[in-house]
């Protein structure tokens, strides 16, 4: 059986800022083994050697942000919501300030939600203006 398990994203609770990430792994049950936070936190010194309550973990699913992780310069989690955003650095300025927000592909999906929406909405108007009067 084919088992597939997510990245491990660990960070200090105080700032957002990464400790450690955890690979995702894809394979054979035989050979893959799904790791408690625990025990993976035992393979990573960063993580071994702080107190416990100084960070947390974000569990991704297997796949989840792939293509955020491989276009980004960097990664932060933002305190307050515990979520992921990504470094898309303008191309004019390679070298500027940090531009963390949110996931790419996050976004990407509301915009088509949004698309669907807006298409629903005009057709539902093209509907009621081509209707006869009364």
């Amino acid at each position: 059986m084919i088992i597939e398990i997510g990245q491990k994203v660990f960070y200090e609770i105080d700032t957002g800022n990464i400790l450690a990430i955890n690979p995702s792994a894809r394979g054979d049950e035989f050979y893959v083994k799904d790791r408690t936070i625990d025990e993976i936190i035992e393979l990573y010194p960063v993580l071994r050697e702080r107190d416990r309550a100084t960070f947390d973990v974000i569990e991704l699913k297997y796949g989840q942000y792939d293509e955020d992780f491989s276009q980004a310069k960097g990664w932060w989690v933002n305190p307050e919501t515990k979520k992921l955003h990504f470094d898309y650095r303008d191309p004019n300025e390679p070298e500027g300030p940090p531009a963390y927000r949110k996931p790419l592909t996050e976004e990407i999906e509301e915009l088509k939600q949004a698309d669907i929406e807006n298409k629903q909405a005009i057709a539902e108007l093209t509907m009621m203006i081509a209707a006869p009067m009364a």
